[in-house]
Order: C-alpha cells, then structure tokens, then sequence
C-alpha cells in the first residue's frame, strides 16, 4: 500500500514538473519578449541589454526556468504588460466573485444533481427516466462553452427582452459591507 502511495506522489510530482515546463516553454514560444522594444528607436542598445538583464533573458533557458518556477511557488507570477500591476494582485481582486460563484454554481448543481438522479432512481425505466437520462447524455456531450453561451442567451438576453427577471452579463462588485444582498443579488 506505502509503496503504491509513494509511486502515485511521484507520478503526481513528474506531472506537475511537464506541465510547469509547457507552460513555461509556451510562454517563449509566443516569440522574443524583446521583441516590441526591438523596434523601438527610442530605445538604445545599451537601454535594451539593461532591460534584457533586468527580466533575466540572458540567462540560460533552464536558468530561466528555474527562477520562473520558484517565484510561481512563492506566489509571484509577475508583472502584467498590459495592466502594469502584479498579476497575482489582479487574480486576489477577482477571487472573491470567482469563488462566491463557483461554489454558488457547485451548490445548485450537486442540489439538481441528486434531485433527478432521485427521480431516475425512483421511477426506473419510466418515461421521467428516459428523459433525464437523454438530457443527462446531451449534458455530457455538449462543450461547456457552448452551453454557457447558449444559457447567457436565454437567461441575460431573451429574458431582458421579454421583460422578465434577468441575469446581467456585466461587472459584479464584491460589496464586503452587506454580504446578504450580494448573496440575493447572485
């Protein structure tokens, strides 16, 4: 028993290790980060190897990869080029929506979950199991993506539309103040 754990901790680790890799060799596959200041006339040669020096590109790839990965570990995943903030301070801003939604989501779909499965288990065979096990299959077959754009259509678009109670697509705020209306506002 020991050693089929032991095995599985380090099959476990080899996984993380080449996902870690692909992802860090996916990053420089997406070109030369040096790239968009190559162009740059503004930019000197000397202003470019300080810059090259300062992100840590003229180290060796494995050099690299090892700095990446132990400040991934200590929670630092670098700076956004885009937003010019830390990225992990971009994630910790949205967690707390992410969260309250995904176990919100988790929460109805384990509740539906065992309903109908109650019902198929109930009425075997019946026409009400015939029908939760086809929509069951539909479920399983159809890409996530797809069906959450098909329910953003029905529930935020056709049902604003039809002048019903809807689901806005926009922004939530994380109102810290009063957790009882942003749970009522889910």
């Amino acid at each position: 028993m020991w050693s089929y754990i032991v095995r599985r901790i380090f099959q476990a680790l080899f996984t993380l290790l080449i996902i870690t890799v692909l992802c860090f060799l996916l990053t420089r596959f997406s070109g030369d980060p040096m790239a968009q200041y190559a162009q740059n006339p503004r930019m000197s040669a000397e202003d470019k190897e300080a810059l090259k020096e300062r992100l840590g590109l003229n180290q060796p790839l494995y050099v690299q990869y090892f700095k990446w990965l132990g400040l991934a570990i200590q929670g630092d995943l670098g700076n956004s080029f885009f937003a010019r903030q830390p990225v992990s301070e971009m994630i910790g801003s949205r967690l707390p929506n992410t969260l309250v939604l995904a176990i919100t989501a988790e929460v109805f779909t384990i509740t539906f979950a065992l309903l109908l499965g109650i019902i198929s288990a109930v009425k075997q065979y019946s026409l009400a199991d015939n029908i939760i096990t086809t929509f069951s299959f539909i479920g399983f077959s159809v890409p996530i993506f797809f069906s959450a754009l098909g329910l953003l259509l029905i529930f935020a678009v056709q049902f604003k539309e039809w002048g019903l109670p809807y689901l806005p697509t926009g922004a939530a705020v994380w109102d810290k103040s009063d957790p009882v209306e942003y749970i009522k506002n889910l």
